[in-house]
């Protein structure tokens, strides 16, 4: 057992650990909202999806050297290239799943994707040679994928991630606007409507 069975209960997530980054860095890559700050669970940010659109909340805490980034049913900084932009002057580590079954595992140093591979399907369209620290981990359909990317997440970093630290402290949140899914125009007259959570069923669908 891994102790990480708790993020089986976690419908989508993407949680990345930050060396060599700080909050205004992050915040300028995602383009965070900052009079949007408040202080709420991942539970409650998780809720704010059925509100506002377009924004989704992206949260950040320290912990143990490392700079946290939670994103509840977000998918930001499983984008290689604002990973690797947040890697410039260290390390960024990021793993991203949702219910539909999508998994990315990603690994950046000194602004240079070093590792990215899907752990559902390790073959399907990866970079970089396997880590030392992917020995012994299963991946593939029949593994515990998301329990084993935690696992390798913590082998990388050094730092455990807790069920209770990540989803029941509140921390500091904040919102940014989201990219669209591949396909997806956003037309002037949804553009209004979005605020009334229309658009959100297209991104669900998409993603």
């Amino acid at each position: 057992m891994s102790g990480y069975e708790w993020t089986e209960q976690i419908d989508a997530l993407t949680v990345t650990l930050l060396r060599g980054a700080d909050l205004q860095q992050v915040g300028d890559v995602l383009e965070f909202d900052w009079e949007s700050e408040r202080l709420v669970t991942f539970d409650q940010a998780f809720d704010d999806l059925d509100g506002d659109g377009w924004d989704w909340p992206v949260q950040v805490e320290e912990l143990e050297g490392w700079l946290v980034v939670a994103e509840p049913n977000g998918w930001f900084l499983s984008d290689e290239q604002k990973l690797a932009a947040l890697s410039r002057e260290g390390v960024a580590v990021s793993v991203f799943f949702n219910v539909n079954a999508k998994f990315r595992f990603i690994v950046a140093r000194q602004g240079v994707v070093v590792r990215s591979f899907d752990p559902v399907v390790p073959t399907y369209e990866p970079a970089g040679d396997p880590l030392p620290e992917e020995g012994g981990l299963g991946f593939g359909v029949d593994e515990d994928t998301t329990a084993n990317s935690f696992v390798l997440l913590e082998r990388l970093t050094g730092v455990r991630l807790d069920e209770s630290w990540l989803t029941e402290q509140p921390r500091r949140t904040w919102s940014a606007p989201h990219p669209l899914p591949p396909g997806v125009e956003r037309r002037p007259e949804e553009e209004q409507r979005s605020r009334g959570g229309v658009l959100r069923r297209v991104f669900r669908r998409f993603r």
